[in-house]
């Protein structure tokens, strides 16, 4: 069953010399499917869903910073060029979670990597925030570079999720 409730965030994050000049980014996944019983979790994220939800200043998304024009670029990098929608449609996770601790092994451009993280369940709902994940661990490529170098999207992100 599709779970249209739940949301996944990725943050992204700037670096390079010229890192104040960029922006860091909170992505949302429209489109998701997620299951949690008795003890195991298994889910899909539709990269073709991806979406800028708005850029992060001060540990806050403002959503009304990006043109439709941005965001469209945005999209293009993360679905096509970063994620490659076209070979790996989904990223996928299965896993265990008992006592506020999550250990999920998660498929991104067809390689798996284990991720542990704490989370909270209240009333059958489960949120939670992923520490500092290296996407290049997965092989993903971050091709994203500006002022030769200068400034650059760091190799770190952080997943967060309410389902």
């Amino acid at each position: 069953n599709l779970n249209q409730m739940s949301r996944f965030t990725v943050y992204t994050h700037k670096a390079g010399v010229l890192s104040a000049l960029g922006h860091d980014h909170a992505l949302n996944f429209a489109k998701t499917e997620v299951k949690a019983a008795d003890g195991k979790v298994t889910g899909k994220l539709f990269v073709d869903s991806i979406a800028e939800w708005g850029v992060v200043k001060d540990g806050n998304v403002k959503t009304d910073t990006m043109s439709e024009k941005d965001k469209g670029e945005i999209y293009n990098h993360a679905c096509n060029d970063i994620l490659k929608s076209g070979d790996f449609p989904t990223i996928d996770f299965e896993g265990t979670y008992a006592g506020g601790k999550a250990k999920v092994n998660v498929t991104m451009c067809g390689k798996t990597k284990e991720v542990e993280f704490d989370y909270k369940e209240d009333g059958g709902k489960f949120k939670g925030k992923t520490g500092t994940l290296k996407p290049s661990e997965w092989g993903v490529p971050l091709p994203f570079k500006a002022l030769a170098g200068a400034m650059q999207v760091a190799d770190q992100v952080e997943f967060e999720f309410d389902f």
